[in-house]
């Protein structure tokens, strides 16, 4: 059981460090974003909420993201820094 722990992280380390230093900004930006809808499905089963309170956090996750998608800039090719500061200061004070 350990042995397979650890080869599961050691994949997904690498996938990581793969995504963050060779993917362009809006395409890590989505990786992200899957990763946390994912993390937001596991979260309400732990949390063992219903199937409609779980279907509702993952919708309203889903579109505070998309929304900080576009507002953020990273639907272009080009990323705005000035528009990233206010999202992440937000991030970094929760």
């Amino acid at each position: 059981m350990l042995k397979q722990r650890v080869l599961t992280a050691i994949v997904l380390v690498a996938a990581l460090l793969s995504a963050l230093f060779y993917l362009p900004a809006h395409w890590f930006a989505l990786f992200a974003a899957a990763a946390m809808l994912i993390g937001g499905q596991e979260w309400s089963k732990l949390a063992s909420a219903g199937r409609g309170v779980a279907m509702l956090f993952n919708g309203v996750l889903a579109a505070v993201m998309a929304v900080l998608f576009v507002l953020g800039g990273f639907h272009s090719t080009t990323v705005d820094l000035d528009l990233i500061k206010p999202i992440l200061l937000i991030g970094c004070i929760w």
